[in-house]
């Protein structure tokens, strides 16, 4: 009788050992690949979505009606044309956002942006504000080509070259930046309104180029000659403001006089 117990004994426990293992791998052969527990906003197979950046989430769940625990689907999301997280003050991550494939209107003024990658793919965007976040690469904003209206105030921005590439814009505030070089705004030849205020800007060449603008502001650069604006062909309905630049002696005494007749009124 105790052999015979030993030999139950040992058959039991071969028989939860092999149990324990068929648990084992049929767990791990059903987690999902990828990045596993790594927080990030992806549609799952089941279309569920999360963003690790909570106050984005939370605005999400405000736009969708949607309480805490509830799904955030896919689907759902691409049915959003317009959406805002301006004036939250500490929006960071962006992961997640190009989700939103149909997004028209994006609001994120004030906030502690830097990295717009998640945006790139957004490229149904026709209005952006980024009004005072960190931002200096402005790479991933080449591809959103049906930009029309794009705020980018009090950023830490001193490249524009990305921005060529977005022949649709009519209004661009790039106030309040490290800009020197504007070469790359003379593609940009629908543009309407144009605020370069309080910048590093000397060279304002390109700006000869931009025969529709009607608002153009440059004031507290260090720009003295403005001769590359009669290049335009501005006349009546458009306005320049250039206060405190201090202007060579030509631009004052031939320019402006020539502008004013074609007009233009000039504030300086």
């Amino acid at each position: 009788m105790n052999i015979r117990r030993k030999y139950n004994v040992v058959f039991l426990g071969l028989v939860l050992l092999v149990a324990t293992i068929g648990f084992s791998c049929a767990r791990d052969f059903s987690a999902p690949a990828g990045d596993g527990d790594t927080p990030s906003a992806v549609g799952q197979s089941s279309g569920e979505v999360t963003f690790p950046d909570e106050t984005i989430e939370r605005n999400v769940r405000l736009k969708l009606n949607l309480q805490s625990g509830d799904p955030i689907l896919t689907a759902e999301l691409e049915k959003v044309t317009v959406f805002s997280t301006a004036l939250e003050l500490y929006v960071k991550d962006l992961q997640g956002m190009g989700l939103f494939v149909n997004l028209i209107e994006l609001d994120m003024t004030q906030n502690k942006i830097v990295d717009l990658s998640p945006l790139s793919s957004l490229s149904n965007l026709t209005r952006l504000n980024l009004t005072q976040n960190d931002i200096v690469d402005l790479s991933p904003l080449a591809s959103l080509t049906k930009l029309d209206y794009l705020h980018l105030q009090d950023n830490e921005i001193n490249d524009l070259s990305a921005l060529a590439s977005l022949t649709e814009l009519t209004e661009l505030n790039i106030q309040e930046n490290q800009i020197t070089d504007v070469s790359a705004l003379a593609s940009l030849t629908k543009l309407e309104v144009l605020r370069l205020n309080t910048n590093q800007i000397s060279d304002i060449s390109a700006l000869g180029a931009l025969p529709n603008l009607k608002m153009l502001e440059f004031s507290k650069n260090q720009v003295t000659d403005i001769s590359p604006l009669l290049e335009s062909g501005l006349g009546a309905g458009t306005t320049i403001r250039l206060w405190g630049e201090k202007l060579d002696v030509n631009s004052v005494d031939v320019v402006i006089p020539q502008l004013k007749a074609a007009g233009v009124k000039v504030q300086y």
